[in-house]
C-alpha cells in the first residue's frame, strides 16, 4: 500500500480496529459452537451491526482502502449468515459440536487488545463529520514487561515454537528477523516516546504474528 496521508491513515486504523473486533467476535462464536461459551456473543454481534451501518456513511476516496472496506464488509456478511445458521442448528439440536482448535481460539481471544466497540464507532462518526482522528498509540504494558527483548533467545524460541505449532518448520534467518524488529522497536520509541519495547509472538488466524509491547 502506498504511503498514506493523515486522513487515510485514520481510515486504515479504523478498518483494522473493525477487523480485529470482527475476528474476536467470530472466535467467541466458534467457542460457543464447540461448547466452551454457554451463550453466543450477541452483544458483540449487535455492536458489529452498528459499526458496519456507520461505515456505509464514510466516504472513502483511497482505492486500496475502499477495497479493504468492501472486502471486510463481505467477510462480515458471510460470517453473519454462518453465525445465524449454526446458532439455529444448535437451538434445534441438529448441530454436532467439535472441540477442534479450542485452546488456540481461546488464546487468540484473550490475546486480542484493541479499541472498544464504542471507540471504534466514534472514530467512524468523527471521520464522517470531517473531524480529525488521533492516530492509534501502541498500548503500554504498565511498567512490567510481558514480552522478550530483541536478540534474546527466548524471543527466537517463542517465534520458532509458534511456527512449529502452525506446521511451519522452515528455517528462519535470525539475524534478518532481529534487524527488522530492532527497526520496528526504534520507530515505536521515536513516534510515541516509549523508553523500552519488547515483543511477543502469537498464533493468529493460522499465521504467526509478532506483537509490540511498549512500556511507559
Amino acid at each position: 500500500m502506498a504511503r498514506l496521508n493523515r486522513e487515510n491513515r485514520a481510515v486504515l486504523q479504523t478498518l483494522e480496529s473493525i477487523e480485529k473486533f470482527l475476528r474476536v467476535t467470530n472466535n467467541e462464536f466458534e467457542m460457543y459452537f464447540i461448547g466452551i461459551l454457554k451463550v453466543p456473543p450477541k452483544d458483540k454481534e449487535r455492536e458489529l451491526k452498528r459499526m458496519f451501518i456507520d461505515l456505509r456513511e464514510l466516504r472513502i476516496q483511497n482505492t486500496s482502502l475502499l477495497f479493504k472496506a468492501r472486502t471486510l464488509t463481505a467477510r462480515y456478511n458471510t460470517l453473519k449468515m454462518r453465525w445465524l445458521r449454526t446458532t439455529k442448528q444448535i437451538e434445534n439440536g441438529t448441530y454436532h459440536r467439535q472441540r477442534i482448535m479450542a485452546d488456540r481460539r481461546e488464546k487468540d481471544r484473550q490475546g486480542e487488545a484493541g479499541p472498544s466497540a464504542a471507540e471504534i464507532r466514534e472514530q467512524i462518526r468523527s471521520m464522517v463529520r470531517g473531524e480529525k482522528v488521533a492516530e492509534a498509540r501502541p498500548r503500554a504494558s504498565g511498567g512490567k514487561s510481558t514480552g522478550h527483548k530483541v536478540g534474546s533467545d527466548d524471543l527466537f524460541k517463542e517465534f520458532k515454537e509458534v511456527r512449529r505449532q502452525l506446521g511451519k518448520d522452515d528455517e528462519v534467518n535470525r539475524k534478518a528477523l532481529e534487524k527488522q524488529l530492532k527497526a520496528r522497536a526504534e520507530k515505536v520509541k521515536k513516534d510515541y516516546g516509549y523508553k523500552k519495547v519488547t515483543f511477543r509472538v502469537v498464533a493468529e488466524n493460522g499465521r504467526s504474528r509478532i506483537k509490540v509491547i511498549p512500556e511507559k
